[in-house]
């Protein structure tokens, strides 16, 4: 799974930065991109913080590493791309 997880992890926020928009609002934009990789990477530091609390206590407490990957594998492309949808089809699209 690591070798599944870790390149959705490091390529999703390539992909949601070379689909960005060429607006004539580049700063929004930019700080739109900037406000959406922090919030990708705090829902997976919570996903890694939760994932260590919740199995601490547990037969597979050493495990817990592993599902906070799986969570993030999948966590953080759906934000991006959740981000990107509502980044180019809504707020920032051309209208001519």
């Amino acid at each position: 799974m690591i070798v599944i997880g870790v390149p959705l992890i490091v390529g999703s926020p390539w992909i949601f930065l070379y689909f960005s928009p060429d607006s004539r609002q580049h700063g929004k934009v930019r700080l739109y991109n900037v406000a959406t990789l922090l919030l990708a990477a705090a829902v997976c530091a919570a996903i890694f913080i939760g994932a260590q609390a919740g199995m601490a206590d547990t037969e597979e407490a050493e495990w817990w590493p592993l599902v906070a990957l799986v969570y993030c594998a999948i966590a953080v492309p759906l934000v991006l791309l959740v981000a990107g949808l509502i980044r180019n089809f809504m707020l920032f699209r051309d209208r001519e």
